[in-house]
């Protein structure tokens, strides 16, 4: 089938209710009619159910809200989709309210937020998301995240193939940089301050109930099995740990066992902590009721 085109619409055009408007195919000019409402200005920019603004670059505006524009020069080769915004010159809002922008070139995507706003006014914009032309994903932040820098990337490329997920603060202070939720609400985060990271799991007494000493654990002490072995990945030696089919049949609370029977069984060795400090108290006092006997 041969293209068909609309045929020498004037530099600025309105086709609304149904009209007859001339059309090109193969050659032939035949007459069609629309019932569409469709607005072209002296520039080239075209506005569906409303007028287009005065773009610099050539757009098309839908109804009262959403753009898609484009930009051919070389410097930039842009295309992009706004809400509630247009460019003359400097990014400006069309209607009273909020507004925000996303737009492709050959260095990536970036998406683009701005706080309500006066029609006609100029807008701020915020960038606060970045995916490079590398495959990196940066979350509030227009650089890879660093000492000097806040912000999350998911990092697609790194030193040996190394895929990383970056969550950095500018601040030494103490404070959160991932938390965990579960419907009973947040069960764990992980903080860092000047020095370290901390990585905390929920222990308030506010969610604890019948709190009592724990019995003694010297016959668990007894029963954990530590082992050497090898990793059938890669062959690496292992001096000292625990299988942890082993380890669930005396302390399963550090045992991670799937529903699933093909999935693979974890140990948690954090949670052994509580059960070696309680056994190195009991050594602690019977050493000293030795020493003073």
């Amino acid at each position: 089938m041969a293209d068909i085109k609309i045929s020498a619409l004037s530099a600025a055009s309105t086709l609304a209710g149904t009209e007859t408007i001339p059309l090109v195919q193969g050659g032939v000019t035949k007459k069609v009619t629309t019932d569409q409402f469709l607005i072209k200005d002296g520039s080239g920019n075209v506005g569906l159910g409303v007028t287009p603004s005065a773009w610099t670059m050539k757009a098309l505006d839908v109804s009262n809200s959403g753009s898609f524009y484009g930009d051919g020069a070389v410097s930039s080769w842009v295309a992009g989709v706004s809400q509630n915004a247009y460019f003359d010159g400097a990014w400006k809002y069309r209607a009273t309210g909020h507004t925000a922008e996303r737009y492709e070139s050959g260095a990536g995507h970036a998406w683009y937020t701005a706080l309500s706003g006066t029609a006609g006014n100029a807008i701020s914009f915020t960038q606060a998301m970045t995916l490079d032309a590398s495959g990196n994903l940066l979350v509030g932040c227009t650089s890879t995240p660093s000492g000097s820098v806040d912000g999350s990337a998911f990092e697609a490329t790194g030193v040996g193939n190394q895929r990383k997920l970056k969550l950095s603060t500018s601040t030494t202070s103490t404070i959160g940089l991932i938390e965990f939720f579960n419907p009973n609400g947040s069960v764990g985060y992980i903080s860092t301050n000047g020095t370290a990271a901390t990585y905390n799991t929920s222990s308030d007494a506010r969610l604890k109930e019948n709190i009592a000493a724990a019995d003694n654990g010297s016959a668990l002490i007894d029963g954990l099995q530590v082992r050497q072995f090898d990793w059938k990945s890669d062959g690496s030696h292992q001096r000292f740990g625990f299988v942890a089919q082993e380890l669930d049949a005396v302390y399963p609370e550090a045992v991670s066992k799937p529903a699933d029977p093909d999935e693979m069984m974890g140990v948690d060795y954090s949670k052994l902590v509580p059960l070696l400090v309680q056994e190195i108290q009991s050594l602690r006092a019977r050493v000293a009721a030795l020493e003073t006997a």
